[in-house]
């Protein structure tokens, strides 16, 4: 799969809340397909000038995960229960889950 990205946009924001997030991924239960998907979208954010952390820290705006479609994570594992205290952060993030469902599911 190849990733074309345009040239990033200037550096001014077009409106007041658009702005630069600090964004890092945790994954879960992963596919092929979900780790080259995460993996192109974190290269994205990182070439528009975001700030792409290795591991979750302060200060971060996003938290990626990635889960399985049908099964139900119990709230002492889920990371939009305990993001911010596994973590140490000062406020949770926007955790962003994302999973694979195949048209058969």
């Amino acid at each position: 799969m190849t990733i074309i990205i345009p040239n990033p946009p200037s550096l001014k924001p077009a409106h007041d809340w658009l702005r630069q997030v600090n964004i890092a991924y945790t994954p879960g239960p992963t596919t092929p397909l979900l780790d080259e998907f995460a993996h192109g979208l974190l290269s994205c954010f990182d070439q528009y000038g975001h700030t792409v952390q290795d591991n979750p820290h302060n200060p971060l705006d996003v938290l990626l995960t990635t889960t399985t479609f049908g099964q139900p994570v119990g709230w002492r594992k889920a990371l939009l229960a305990h993001a911010r205290k596994r973590y140490s952060l000062e406020h949770t993030p926007t955790i962003i889950n994302l999973l694979q469902v195949s048209p058969r599911q």
